[in-house]
């Protein structure tokens, strides 16, 4: 697992850097282990666990974003969104 490195300075960031920390919370969790064994009956993609997408509005909801759709901005940067958070499916993020 790759390591993010948090350095303290002076310099003002908005950036996502929270989500770090909230994905490390929620690993600590069992909420999103949880919802990852529960079963849906219909869905569009039944390959993107329960506990990912949980993980994915947890991760909106911290940045103040309100609605899914958002989700699409985080594209640029998928990656990093994925690790912080600790979301394991490809496709979560749309």
């Amino acid at each position: 697992m790759r390591k993010i490195e948090v350095v303290l300075s002076d310099e003002r960031l908005i950036t996502p850097s929270g989500l770090f920390m909230v994905g490390q919370a929620m690993a600590k969790s069992d909420l999103i282990k949880k919802a990852a064994r529960m079963r849906t009956d219909k869905r569009s993609q039944p390959q993107i666990k329960n506990g990912d997408i949980l993980l994915t509005e947890i991760g909106m909801l911290t940045l103040g974003k309100t609605d899914f759709d958002y989700v699409n901005e985080f594209h640029k940067d998928e990656e990093y969104y994925k690790m912080s958070l600790g979301i394991a499916c490809s496709t979560a993020l749309g």
